[in-house]
């Protein structure tokens, strides 16, 4: 790997076979020797280093004199400084390798990170050495202008891939990628996907992710990114390593195009581009949030974007920034809405970072306004459908709050530190740390005099406002689409370190221009300021790490710079030193992160995801259901669920049609609806199916249940089947009283309205609401305080309070008087826990989960007189709420459960977008269905549509609601329901023609040949570039006298 690296890195003259002379020369075998022959020995303590290194050193250093045709010439002063410098970093990094190996649990994971970090160290230090040898012998390679990008996509590869094997991710340990939402939410609609390409799928609709969902809408934010395609390569058991590969080659790409967009914006090509991208590809932006894969392709595209925008202003061709621009709006609209604001300041800021005349300002704008609206409009098939769908999601309502700080402005300049805390929840600090070398450049940006005034005001306005935009409210809200995030805050983050990292790229065309007053003016401010920062917050949070690396960073970097600025290094011996300090300081910051990650919130096991024994038997079991259920209802539609889940979209994980679902795109006035009735939900986005509920399953339709526990003595179920293999037993059970998809109801279901957290009530007020028959389904029990509580805790009737400033546990009781089934819910969302415990007449205990932040309906089984429940809550302050221990009368919901299924409808035909049936009303009503309210449902009774209203959880105007339903009169009926996404038609038409005037644009600007209205006269010439320059890598030439001049405005390509 070395050998590879360093050979494409050099190339040497007079026909010499490259690779023969790298493993020729006596430098790469010492090195090999030291950092991977001594550290792949594995031993108890850890890797073994050997102390050879100095020694190895000196041999290098005497053999590069051996090599001189005049032996009389010593070895400059600034090599042997180079040198010490990298054997140092080296020696530093080795030494780090040593006390990190003693932590590595697997053998695989010990060799393949030695193995892999000695290869990468060594294959860069090869490079030093040869940059440091006579030109006239060992000269650079005339690269093309792709070479850098892809030797920056290679690092970037590399890096991530040993922080990925620092976490012990499979094969290399036992971790995943899974990681919070990626474990719940994103891995079961990838596999969905996959599921979807392989035996197809509806594209408009989907009743398997949830109890429907527009499809579109999902796929827009979640599934759009073509990587996803390559999980067709992986079968359903190495879904993990699909979606590892899937992060590292969108990681890998994130730094070559960054690398391309300086390369291109600069003018320029070398190792100063590939060191500030792999600081972007490794930020912590993109390490903390690299989970959210879905967020990764704008992360990615952005660099091009901004790249397409400056080729679009100096040439006029929008080719690139067009399809850039509409990738990232396809890819994730979330995300896009981001990138489009920052594209708006990025052009504000180039419209003042030079003087222009009018008529070239209004070129310019009138360039932006067309790129931008054919960009936006080629995703118009997507976006305009979504724009419509979030009418219906939780992203919509908030208020704007008044001006206000989200913290102090020191704390932002914090964050750029090495060893920060990945954050990704609510009320925590933004992800903005991307190197301490862009933190150590960025305060000469703004002082270089060689930089245009304008252009550092201009550039400094914008990094102005991205930081405003994390420390005040509002602008925080703005970037966030006016919806405050639910977890996972400043998730525009990444824009801030794109423009520090913009910044600190600029400064590189004026290297030669930074005194070493300048540079010890930046090293002592930035020292101070870090020191000043751990004076004040070093009692609250651990900084030592942070604080003190991030200084030994400081100092190291600006060292380097002041050689530089003193003519102590060359430049290219400066940028090779700095890029093997960058590239060692990002992939250790990398592999922290990870760690850091997995200790704050848990990677899942490898083979506790989907290639384990629960899973396999669980998949096997809702394989067995589906069976049942496709000979039992044939065409017919149906839902099912499977306990205990896996995940929090279980339906798309196994590809069954149920109730489990837990998606940004889910309606949220049907997820109010659903906690309503005793579902666990998160009052946002989130419903899950926890425990069998008799009254609210039959309603919406849940007739099978999987269930890896006998569930017995539920007057309701009847076994239907059994799923046995060598992974696990489940039980099939039949739900006999469970609803169609439609039927008739009361007129009256129009005023009903749900209770909140009073689940039961809801249900009897619903079946009053759809029979006309206000008979109590359920009787409490009462709650007494247990002996242990007395003093702590109060109770009377369904009421309880625990009183003290610090809270505490108080134990209530319920004894049961009578034989029911029994079911209690926990009203009490200020607990911090809850927990349910039966105790049977002979003393057998049984213990049931339960919860208070998300409550549920918990199911107690049916009980006998003499038995106690118990329910434990616990809360850090004094709290009161409702604890109700329901009994249910089986018979009146029998009664009302048969009535409603005789005016059911029968499903005829059926796909996801498409239901057909023949429904008998036995009088005029409402059809209540069981589908969630969106207008984009349309309804057909024998031919003529029919005006659709929604039921429960009503918006103010009436347009939103819980569910679909439409009025009916007496008698035999055709029913249809079609479902188009409202704004479909439209959208594909705006993309229609957005592609059509797109193709006339690149024929119009292709053949044309006009003189740039943006051709200015040019500035004066600057100082030769202190790396090499080279043309843009989508053109062909570049004159000597475009490269002389302002490198970021050329005229003309």
């Amino acid at each position: 790997m070395a050998a590879a690296f360093s050979a494409v890195l050099i190339r040497l003259p007079s026909g010499k076979n490259v690779v023969f002379s790298i493993f020729s020369h006596p430098s790469f075998w010492c090195l090999w020797h030291v950092y991977v022959a001594d550290a792949a020995k594995i031993r108890k303590k850890g890797f073994y280093i050997s102390g050879k290194v100095w020694y190895h050193g000196l041999i290098c250093l005497e053999r590069r004199n051996e090599m001189r045709e005049d032996l009389s010439e010593r070895t400059p002063l600034s090599t042997k400084i180079s040198l010490f410098v990298a054997f140092l970093l080296l020696t530093a990094a080795n030494a780090f390798c040593i006390l990190r190996g003693g932590d590595f649990d697997f053998t695989l994971q010990k060799w393949g990170y030695a193995v892999g970090f000695s290869a990468l160290l060594s294959g860069l230090l090869c490079y030093v050495l040869f940059v440091l040898l006579p030109r006239e012998r060992f000269r650079a390679a005339e690269h093309s202008a792709a070479f850098y990008p892809l030797i920056a996509g290679f690092l970037g590869l590399l890096c991530m891939a040993l922080s990925y094997i620092w976490l012990g991710v499979w094969p290399f340990g036992k971790e995943s990628v899974m990681i919070v939402d990626l474990h719940h939410q994103y891995g079961p609609m990838l596999s969905e996907l996959r599921e979807m390409l392989q035996n197809g799928g509806d594209v408009l609709y989907t009743f398997k992710t949830g109890i429907g969902a527009n499809f579109i809408s999902l796929f827009a934010y979640y599934l759009a990114s073509p990587f996803n395609l390559l999980l067709l390569l992986f079968p359903p058991s190495l879904l993990t390593e699909g979606v590892l590969v899937i992060t590292l080659l969108k990681n890998a790409l994130t730094a070559a195009l960054f690398a391309a967009c300086l390369q291109y914006v600069l003018r320029q090509k070398g190792l100063y581009t590939v060191m500030l991208a792999l600081c972007y590809s490794l930020s912590m932006y993109a390490l903390a949030y690299s989970w959210n894969i879905m967020w990764l392709d704008a992360v990615m595209m952005l660099p091009l974007a901004v790249l397409g925008f400056e080729r679009m202003m100096r040439t006029g061709k929008y080719g690139v920034y067009i399809l850039s621009l509409a990738y990232i709006l396809i890819t994730n609209y979330y995300i896009g809405f981001m990138v489009c604001l920052f594209l708006v300041l990025y052009y504000i800021a180039f419209a003042l970072r030079r003087q222009r005349s009018a008529a070239a300002q209004g070129h310019a704008f009138l360039r932006f306004a067309v790129g931008s609206l054919i960009g936006g409009g080629l995703a118009m098939a997507i976006l305009l459908p979504v724009f419509f769908a979030l009418r219906y999601t939780s992203a919509v309502g908030e208020t704007l709050p008044e001006l206000g700080s989200n913290f102090d402005i020191f704390k932002l300049f914090a964050r750029l530190l090495f060893g920060t805390t990945p954050t990704i929840r609510s009320g925590k600090l933004p992800n903005i740390y991307c190197g301490i070398l862009p933190l150590t450049l960025l305060p000469l940006f703004f002082t270089v005099r060689s930089i245009p005034l304008r252009r550092r005001l201009a550039y400094g306005g914008l990094l102005a406002v991205m930081s405003l935009s994390c420390t005040l409210n509002l602008p925080n809200l703005i970037w966030h689409g006016l919806h405050s995030p639910n977890d996972l805050p400043y998730r525009f983050s990444f824009l801030f370190i794109f423009t520090v990292l913009f910044l600190a790229g600029m400064l590189f065309p004026h290297m030669k221009d930074i005194t070493p007053r300048q540079i010890f003016a930046t090293v002592g401010g930035l020292c101070a300021a870090i020191v000043l920062y751990e004076a004040l917050y070093a009692k609250n949070t651990d900084v030592f790490l942070s604080v003190y690396v991030s200084l030994l960073l400081v100092v190291l970097y600006g060292g380097i710079l002041l050689l530089f600025a003193y003519r102590r290094l060359a430049v290219r011996a400066a940028a090779a030193v700095l890029m093997l300090a960058v590239t060692l300081e990002m992939t250790v910051s990398g592999g922290l992160t990870l760690d850091t990650l997995n200790g704050n919130e848990y990677y899942t096991d490898h083979d506790a995801y989907v290639d384990n024994a629960e899973t396999r038997a669980a998949a096997a079991a809702v394989a067995e259901m589906n069976a049942i259920g496709d000979k039992e209802q044939g065409e017919g539609f149906y839902r099912a669920e499977l306990l205990p889940r896996r995940t929090c979209v279980d339906t798309a994980l196994f590809h069954y049609r149920g109730l489990t679902s837990f998606s940004s795109s889910n309606y949220y006035r049907t997820t109010r609806f659903l906690g309503s009735l005793g579902y666990a939900c998160n009052g946002v986005n989130s419903y899950l199916y926890e425990s069998f509920m008799p009254t609210a399953d039959s309603l919406l339709g849940i007739r099978y249940l999987a269930l890896s526990t006998d569930l017995e003595g539920h007057a309701q179920l009847e076994k239907a089947g059994e799923s046995h293999t060598d992974d696990g037993d489940y039980i099939i059970y039949r739900n006999r009283l469970a609803l169609p998809i439609a039927y008739r109801v009361s007129p009256n279901i129009a005023d009903f309205t749900a209770r909140r957290y009073h689940p039961f009530a809801t249900q009897e007020a619903l079946l009053a609401a759809m029979t006309d028959d206000s008979t109590p389904l359920y009787t409490y029990a009462d709650i007494t305080t247990d002996d242990s509580s007395l003093g702590t805790a109060s109770a009377y009737g369904t009421q309880f309070s625990i009183s003290g400033e610090n809270g505490g546990t108080g134990w209530f009781t319920a004894a049961i008087e009578s034989r029911a089934a029994y079911y209690v819910y926990v009203d009490c969302l200020a607990a911090k826990s809850a927990s349910v415990t039966v105790t049977a007449p002979d003393g057998t205990e049984t213990n049931l989960d339960a919860s208070t932040d998300e409550p549920y309906i918990v199911d107690a089984g049916t009980l006998t007189e003499g038995t106690v429940i118990t329910v434990s809550v616990t809360a850090d302050t004094a709290v009161s709420g409702n604890i109700y221990v329901a009994a249910l009368d089986t018979a009146l919901l029998e009664k009302h459960m048969t009535a409603l299924a005789a005016d059911g409808m029968r499903v005829t035909a059926f796909s996801d977008s498409r239901i057909d049936g023949t429904l008998t009303a036995s009088a005029n009503g409402a059809v209540f269905t069981s589908v969630p309210y969106d207008t984009g449902w349309t309804v057909t009774v024998d031919g003529e549509k029919v005006e659709t209203y929604s039921i429960g959880e009503p918006s103010k105007d009436g347009t939103a609601g819980a569910f679909l339903s439409f009025d009916i009169g007496v008698g035999e009926h055709e029913i249809s329901l079609r479902y188009v996404p409202r704004g479909l038609y439209v959208g594909l038409l705006l993309s229609a023609v957005s592609l059509v005037a797109f193709l006339l644009l690149l024929i119009i600007t292709g053949r044309k040949k006009r003189k740039d209205p943006l051709i200015l006269a040019p500035m004066q010439p600057a100082a030769p570039l202190p790396v090499e320059t080279a043309p843009s890598p989508l053109t062909d030439t570049v004159t000597l006298e475009t490269l002389l001049t302002d490198g970021d405005d050329p005229t003309e390509e």
